[in-house]
């Protein structure tokens, strides 16, 4: 958004200038927008490294936050580098092509297009016509897909363009002036503003009042069921086993037996039974876990994974001597 912004800012700056060099009527179309971009290119620049400036230091930040917000910056410093081609690059092109010409010129230059437009379609259709010999299908497809985007803006938007510039837009620009000039009189300045900031006032009190729904992570069906098992300090493997086995068959009872959307079910007693915020990879004889794996997404045929696993949390308790925890799968690494 603040490239975007910076583009539009710096093509009003370049359009007006060019605009004003070509109504003196003492320098061409490209003359003009040569000498408006020359003018106006050290402001454009300076104001630009000065938005980038600040974000440079980012670029220096240390450690694992700083590995992970390295993209912030150097996004924003491509994109404000890439708004300021844009500005003195594209813009005076853009700013030329759409302006009016005079009646020869245009003529001369519909002439020149006409022949151009033969001799290119000459020049793709045969070199088409040799890739798709050749055995170059996508070479061929590509170049008769640009030639299509090219035709499309020759017959298709150009004269769109033209024809918003002749009869749309001097329509939004009248009606743009006529406002101005009515909220200019008088008091009414003083109207505008007080009621922008009721406007202000309002909205904070109507966001407060009724709040949109917003899910900052949203979550999906779980891919993975874990049920953790956890007993009493000093439980021998044999007791924890047996505790697991009765968990297990609860866990069948829910999914059954050959239920389609499960992919696989793994039992683990002592070793990998610890949860995934456990760093501690030692074997714990008064723990286990039941893992159920489910299918791919698109293989499911519309059964919520999440109501198995709530089923699942449901039937698995009233246990005695242990502590049973059902979760899915976490996102991210491990954290102790």
């Amino acid at each position: 958004i603040l490239g975007l912004g910076i583009v539009v800012d710096n093509a009003i700056v370049i359009v007006e200038n060019i605009y004003r060099h070509i109504t003196k009527g003492e320098l061409s179309k490209i003359e003009a927008a040569k000498k408006a971009a020359g003018e106006i290119a050290l402001p454009v620049i300076t104001g630009t490294l000065t938005t980038i400036a600040p974000f440079v230091p980012l670029l220096f930040w240390g450690g694992i936050i700083g590995k992970f917000m390295i993209y912030l910056p150097v996004t924003l410093i491509l994109t404000l580098l890439a708004s300021l081609l844009v500005a003195l690059v594209m813009n005076p092109v853009f700013a030329v092509s759409f302006m009016n010409e005079d009646e020869d010129h245009i003529k001369k230059k519909k002439d020149h297009d006409n022949r151009f437009l033969w001799a290119a379609s000459a020049v793709v259709g045969v070199l088409a016509v040799i890739f798709y010999l050749t055995g170059g299908m996508f070479v061929a497809n590509l170049l008769v897909f640009l030639y299509l985007l090219w035709l499309m803006e020759r017959f298709i938007l150009k004269p769109l363009i033209r024809r918003f510039n002749h009869s749309l837009l001097p329509k939004i620009q009248t009606a743009y002036q006529n406002t101005i000039q009515w909220i200019l009189i008088g008091t009414r300045p003083w109207y505008i503003l007080g009621g922008t900031f009721g406007f202000l006032i309002l909205s904070i009190l109507l966001l407060n009042i009724v709040s949109p729904k917003v899910v900052f992570f949203p979550e999906g069906d779980p891919n993975f069921v874990y049920v953790y098992n956890k007993m009493a300090d000093g439980t021998n493997l044999e007791e924890t086993n047996r505790v697991n086995k009765e968990i297990e068959k609860r866990v069948y009872e829910v999914i059954g037996e050959n239920n389609p959307v499960v992919k696989s079910v793994i039992s683990n007693v002592a070793i990998g039974a610890n949860p995934p915020n456990n760093i501690d990879p030692t074997p714990s004889p008064n723990q286990s876990k039941v893992s159920v794996e489910f299918v791919d997404y698109q293989y499911r045929d519309g059964v919520s994974t999440q109501e198995i696993l709530n089923k699942i949390r449901d039937n698995v308790q009233n246990i005695p001597g242990t502590i049973i925890t059902v979760e899915k799968e976490q996102s991210g690494p491990p954290s102790g």
